[in-house]
């Protein structure tokens, strides 16, 4: 049995990891269209999908490609984090509903989160590598 596959923690922090990704990515694409007219905010509400993942005690893992960690029931999994139109009112005249000032706090708060849940993940995996070298 493969202790990183039986992991229910390494799970949620992949699916984490993926997620602030992805929200990285909407940021990032926020702001290059900060002055485009009519664009509309971009968001990934994957916070809120983690709590639901974690309140039914999953976070399923989709795989990709051959080699990678698959879910133990993809079912429950929590899915792809896709990015949604914030339905945010702007006071601009051009219609583009993106704030600079927000956009620039989220990007520094989704990289903290980043930066703390990849530490985590790795001083967990750090655990797992100690339990196993002392296990042969």
């Amino acid at each position: 049995m493969n202790p990183i596959q039986s992991d229910r923690g390494i799970g949620l922090f992949a699916v984490a990891l993926d997620g602030l990704s992805r929200q990285q990515s909407a940021i990032a694409n926020n702001i290059a269209n900060a002055d485009t007219p009519g664009f509309q905010r971009q968001v990934v509400p994957f916070q809120a999908m983690m709590r639901e993942a974690m309140a039914r005690g999953s976070a399923g893992l989709q795989a990709t490609a051959p080699g990678h960690i698959g879910a133990r029931n993809a079912s429950e999994g929590i899915g792809r984090f896709a990015p949604l139109m914030d339905t945010i009112a702007s006071g601009k005249n051009d219609g583009n509903t993106v704030e600079i000032e927000r956009e620039m706090t989220d990007l520094t708060e989704n990289q903290l989160k980043f930066y703390a849940l990849s530490n985590a993940m790795s001083s967990k995996l750090g655990t797992l590598r100690e339990i196993l070298t002392r296990a042969t």
